[in-house]
């Protein structure tokens, strides 16, 4: 009976769309344009760089270096967050994005200044990294969480087609500098009003609010997050999935042209990865409301597993199942960082959410960073991605498997006295 009572209370209760729309409105805005859209847009000034300045690649692609840096600082971001709160730590951080893209189009632009880019916003563009929205998109839902962070999630992928050929157009008719002002412009007139207008906390959240979806208790402090067998079964899954993303994060494309394709052809494709990843983000949230969130965690990944398995197994002649491996490919990536926040929710409650996702954010940066290097060293040393696209099949495969982990660890803590 009081089951059932409470189901009336929620089924009673103002629908989360009607209030917490534009939370997610202005979180999907906010999560792209800040330190997704820092981590896409770079590659285009690239050869800018290199023929202005005479720059290696190595010194002219900054942001892996800076990437890594974030990942690092992001549990400590986390904890900032749960402490002075999701909106002002968001705020602050579309403001230095802002400040930084206009900063970077009237600097004089030396090694020494890509030096101290790195730094600065190594340490500070956490601030405007997934926590913050995701966090504060949790506040207002219950029962459609998981859609929620899949709409704000896909944030990157919105970046990515909107503002990537603005800022392309701008550095060929006018220059790098006018990319900068573009991407500026992006932060000051759209990304920043949206959250100064929408985004923020929900007020006077109660711990029942917090937990209502969680399986069980959450641990009271990070002490008693990082005593529970689940965080590690989730660090596992998130680690090993990352790993293997990172060989296509950063090598799709030569792994295409391996395959047989023109340089058109995996452009092409790549296009098709990131909307797949569009896609995958979206979806996810979705099916993880409708269903069992372990058995979509398991099949959404295992597609993954069996696109990476297939790639280099195929043919120019076999081209449309190359197209769905691509795709499955980028489902999978793009599904992965709505099950590590789905997870660190779920498991661990609204109050300790800042500080586990942001330890699940630093292993993914971490650990696809890793993968990436890893394919390089495989590729330099074998001369052929083969052995590095067969290890991410298995490292998807191992991600599976964890999910299964997950479950029964999970499934023993609810049964517990």
């Amino acid at each position: 009976m009081a089951n059932q009572g409470h189901e009336d209370v929620r089924n009673s209760s103002p629908p989360e769309w009607r209030e917490g729309w534009k939370v997610v409105l202005a979180s999907t805005i906010g999560y792209g344009c800040c330190m997704p859209l820092f981590g896409v847009s770079t590659g285009l000034f690239i050869e800018p760089f290199q023929r202005e300045f005479g720059w290696t690649v190595s010194q002219a692609a900054f942001a892996p270096n800076t990437t890594m840096i974030v990942a690092l600082l992001t549990p400590f971001a986390g904890g900032i967050i749960d402490r002075v709160g999701a909106r002002r730590v968001a705020i602050f951080g579309a403001l230095f994005f802002m400040l930084f893209y206009l900063a970077m189009s009237i600097l004089p632009m030396t090694l020494a200044t890509i030096y101290l880019v790195t730094i600065v916003v190594g340490l500070l563009g956490a601030s405007g990294g997934p926590t913050a929205f995701l966090r504060g998109v949790a506040s207002w839902f219950d029962r459609h969480t998981a859609t929620a962070f899949g709409i704000t999630s896909s944030g990157t992928s919105i970046a990515g087609l909107v503002a990537l050929p603005l800022v392309g157009a701008a550095i060929q008719y006018w220059g790098w500098r006018a990319g900068f002002l573009v991407m500026a412009a992006i932060a000051a007139f759209v990304m920043l009003p949206l959250i100064l207008a929408f985004f923020r906390e929900k007020p006077n959240v109660t711990p029942s609010d917090e937990t209502r979806e969680v399986v069980s208790e959450p641990a009271a402090s990070l002490k008693g997050v990082l005593s529970d067998p689940r965080f590690w079964w989730l660090m596992l899954f998130v680690s090993s999935a990352s790993l293997a993303m990172g060989v296509y994060l950063y090598h799709m494309q030569p792994i295409l042209r391996q395959v047989g394709l023109t340089a058109l052809g995996a452009a092409a494709l790549g296009t098709v990865y990131v909307v797949a990843i569009g896609v995958g983000r979206a979806s996810a949230g979705l099916l993880i409301d409708r269903f069992s969130p372990y058995a979509v965690t398991f099949v959404m990944i295992g597609v993954g597993a069996v696109g990476a398995f297939l790639l280099l197994h195929l043919q120019l002649e076999d081209y449309w199942l190359l197209v769905a491996c691509v795709a499955a490919i980028g489902l999978t990536y793009g599904a992965e960082v709505d099950f590590g926040a789905y997870f660190s929710l779920r498991l661990f409650g609204l109050t300790n959410f800042g500080k586990v996702f942001g330890i699940t954010m630093m292993v993914t940066g971490v650990s696809t960073s890793l993968g990436g290097m890893g394919a390089s060293q495989l590729v330099d040393r074998f001369g052929s991605y083969i052995l590095a696209v067969q290890l991410s099949a298995g490292l998807f495969a191992l991600s599976a498997a964890t999910i299964l982990m997950l479950r029964l660890a999970d499934l023993r803590r609810t049964t517990q006295p």
